[in-house]
């Protein structure tokens, strides 16, 4: 290359490298997650859901979930964990119920507690509660077909537990069954303490004690006979248990802990948020939520006939943007980037540093430091340009278009 044109080149060089060295864009920041949720099971709620999953994707400020996540357990159909378990029980009752009119007495007895066992695994409902009681009255009238007269009176007592009003029909019942179980209601005078362990919320024959108390060992005082223990809660899976309680003793039950899934655990928070009435109530339920998925903006969506409603909300951190839920807004007409504006953080203001008024921010290439750098830089390239140019001497020079380079075996002839 001829030394004009290197110089010339080395100049140009000089001047990118000046602009590029001091360019002083702002730095992105790091987007913050944002979960989605649709709080209806309509298929339009949950086609409009990943609209807005799609959105946060090329968003500048906002990002979805990670893929993988839990983007599966807020949107679709409801989780109905115990359908599938009480829809169990009722077959297993009808089948108890035909081989104890068939008198086929084991084979009734072993189906019903297969029945017990699918309830032991429900959150005591009225429904689950009546449906408990008919299979043990079916277990006590097929050991009473058996002659058991003991254990037929634990279960008529467990039916007497779990529905204290109940009454038998004479028309539909043989005498001696309906004398057993009104028996069974006479004998519970007596009473002892059961010490119930484990976490979560006690449901002792249907009746629940009141708020989770953790962990610790709780003692009750019931009548002597049999009853049926569940520990249930948002965080755990349910539990129950049939026992037996001695009068005057001191009887133990151990439930354990039974963490739930952690998908089961958000599965059951949505189901919470879309029920939720009150303001405090749907407060309680969105921050359960996010602390489960560890976000703090969310945009929720749900319908009104077919009307799609959007509404974000924002637990306070970071600062800057209004902390609860947004106004309600309709998606019709709307675009999604406008809808997620207010998880958007306002821009940054300069304020004058005596605390008089904001100042406007100053675009980075108007900035004084800036402008001073790319300044210096410019008459530094020049300079240096003139300088390399003036030590390569004040002679014509260019290219010589008659140079001529030998091969190899003619060179130093």
């Amino acid at each position: 290359m001829a030394p004009r044109l290197a110089a010339r080149s080395v100049t140009v060089c000089i001047l990118i490298l000046g602009l590029w060295m001091t360019r002083s864009a702002p730095a992105a920041a790091e987007r913050r997650p944002v979960v989605v949720i649709a709080l209806s099971d309509d298929a339009q709620a949950e086609s409009y859901a990943n609209l807005i999953g799609t959105t946060l994707v090329h968003h500048d400020a906002l990002a979805p979930l990670e893929p993988g996540s839990m983007i599966g357990a807020l949107v679709g159909e409801f989780v109905d964990e115990y359908r599938d378990k009480i829809a169990s029980a009722e077959g297993t009752r009808a089948r108890a119920e035909k081989a104890l009119a068939d008198f086929v007495f084991p084979v009734a007895i072993s189906t019903a507690q297969v029945g017990h066992e699918s309830l032991n695994t429900v959150v005591p409902s009225t429904y689950a509660i009546g449906l408990y009681a008919d299979l043990a009255l079916i277990l006590a009238k097929a050991k009473l077909g058996e002659n058991k007269q003991a254990e037929a009176a634990r279960f008529f007592g467990l039916v007497h537990n779990l529905n204290p009003g109940r009454r038998l029909d004479p028309a539909l019942h043989l005498p001696e069954v309906v004398q057993a179980f009104e028996a069974a209601r006479a004998g519970r005078a007596r009473t002892g303490t059961l010490a119930i362990k484990g976490a979560g919320k006690i449901w002792i024959d249907g009746k629940i004690d009141g708020k989770d108390r953790g962990a610790a060992t709780r003692q009750f005082d019931l009548p002597e006979g049999l009853h049926v223990v569940w520990l249930t809660g948002d965080e755990r899976e349910t539990i129950g248990k049939q026992v037996y309680v001695d009068a005057d003793k001191e009887n133990v039950l151990d439930l354990g802990d039974a963490p739930a899934p952690p998908r089961l655990k958000v599965q059951r928070a949505r189901l919470k948020l879309s029920r939720a009435t009150s303001p405090a109530a749907r407060a309680e339920a969105m921050h359960q939520l996010a602390e489960l998925l560890d976000v703090h903006d969310a945009v929720l969506i749900t319908m009104s006939g077919t009307k799609l409603i959007v509404q974000t909300w924002h637990d306070g951190l970071p600062e800057g943007l209004l902390a609860g839920f947004s106004a309600y807004r309709l998606a019709e007409g709307e675009k999604p980037l406008d809808l997620l504006r207010p998880l958007v953080p306002p821009p940054l203001v300069e304020r004058d540093p005596r605390g008089r008024r904001p100042l406007p921010e100053t675009p980075w290439y108007r900035r004084r430091g800036v402008q001073a750098s790319i300044a210096a830089g410019v008459v530094g390239a020049i300079v240096g340009s003139v300088v390399l140019a003036r030590s390569l001497g004040d002679g014509q020079v260019g290219l010589d278009h008659d140079l001529v380079f030998l091969p190899p075996k003619m060179a130093g002839q």
